[in-house]
């Protein structure tokens, strides 16, 4: 990827056939353009999700679930070229692990 002439992007997105994260947003998130830097060995990515208001308990154990996301790459025609599907808590970091 870093050796690509034209933007990269990412997003979180439901796992194929399930809409629950979908369903629990208020809107659709942008894309995220992927900045790589060759002199870092690590990368951080974010993205900041509008929730749905008065969400029950269940709905917020599923928004904390990663197995309920993919990470889709996107490339400059904004087509999904690679998904990763079911985080797990070993991608993210510790202190998001609670």
């Amino acid at each position: 990827m870093m050796h690509t002439e034209k933007p990269i992007y990412f997003s979180f997105a439901d796992m194929p056939g399930d809409e629950t994260i979908k369903n629990l947003l208020a809107e659709t998130p942008s894309l995220v353009q992927i900045e790589l830097n060759s002199k870092e060995s690590r990368y951080t990515i974010s993205q900041q999700l509008k929730l749905k208001e008065n969400l029950s308990e269940a709905d917020n154990q599923a928004l904390l679930s990663p197995a309920n996301y993919r990470l889709q790459v996107i490339n400059e025609e904004k087509l999904g070229v690679a998904s990763f599907m079911g985080l797990e808590y070993s991608l993210l970091p510790e202190d998001n692990q609670k």
